[in-house]
């Protein structure tokens, strides 16, 4: 997969290199340009990525190309592939300062979002958010869960919890997706916030927003730090009423949870209200 990914970039930019020389007009080797940039940045060679647009910024229309908004949302995605949250913000900076006639859009904005989130900046995802909404571009889940995902990296639960169910139904008029639901779940069980991480769980799912199995896992990570066995059994049986296959990890979950408590033969025993045989482990 990274040989594959590696011969894509360097092919893309090879390309790049013989149109530039060939063509007469620089128009002609943008769309070229952009796919460089885009594929150096999916291989996460970002300085190489950013390398092609600050050429293009200084030498645009002097035998290179003029960079466009999708120039500097492909430089902007390869920055946060990669972690590179500072060289993400001097990139949204530049949009707003409008250079080149050139300001963000909503993929500007979600791209700059995730990336200091992934940077653990969690302030400064917030921040983005406030500033996105003044300049007129209205925040959406993609953005809004990307800022979730930092409360989580950051081990802020609380902030977490009070993003999903305060600021995204009232401040921002979203309502959370199974993204949303799932970070938080996962944020509450790494601060092992066991209670709160099924509160949610459960809030999920009478939202019928249903959960998948990365989020019933979550919930079965959280009673597995707390040895809640019975609330982890019983999620996992939902879990297969449902129709959700569990993976490795949610056995593990599981089984980890009834071990703790010494109840391991409980997976064993079937269930009179929602299962009548034991539950079937399918590795």
């Amino acid at each position: 997969m990274q040989q594959s990914s590696e011969a894509r970039w360097a092919e893309a930019l090879q390309i790049f290199e013989e149109s530039l020389a060939a063509s007469g007009r620089s128009s002609d080797s943008a769309f070229g340009m952009n796919a460089a940039i885009a594929a150096c940045g999916r291989g996460l060679h970002w300085a190489k990525a950013l390398a092609l647009l600050r050429t293009a910024q200084v030498q645009g229309g002097k035998g290179w190309p003029r960079p466009d908004l999708v120039s500097h949302n492909s430089g902007l995605a390869a920055c946060e592939r990669a972690s590179q949250w500072v060289s993400a913000l001097g990139i949204l900076r530049e949009l707003l300062a409008r250079k080149g006639g050139l300001s963000p859009n909503e993929v500007s904005w979600n791209t700059a979002v995730s990336a200091v989130a992934r940077g653990a900046q969690w302030s400064l995802a917030f921040s983005l958010l406030g500033s996105m909404a003044s300049s007129g571009t209205q925040p959406g889940l993609h953005a809004a869960n990307a800022a979730i995902a930092g409360c989580q990296r950051a081990a802020l639960w609380e902030l977490a919890l009070h993003t999903v169910f305060q600021e995204l139904p009232r401040r921002w008029g979203l309502a959370p997706d199974l993204v949303s639901f799932s970070t938080a779940v996962s944020a509450c069980s790494d601060g092992r916030q066991w209670q709160a991480a099924l509160w949610i769980h459960r809030k999920m799912v009478q939202s019928k927003c249903h959960p998948d199995v990365a989020a019933y896992s979550a919930a079965m990570s959280a009673c597995e730090r707390s040895a809640l066995w019975a609330d982890a059994v019983a999620i996992l049986r939902d879990m297969q009423v449902s129709g959700q296959l569990p993976n490795a990890f949610s056995y593990a979950a599981a089984l980890s949870a009834c071990e703790a408590a010494s109840q391991w033969q409980a997976l064993a025993q079937p269930s009179s209200k929602k299962q009548k045989k034991p539950i079937k482990f399918a590795f």
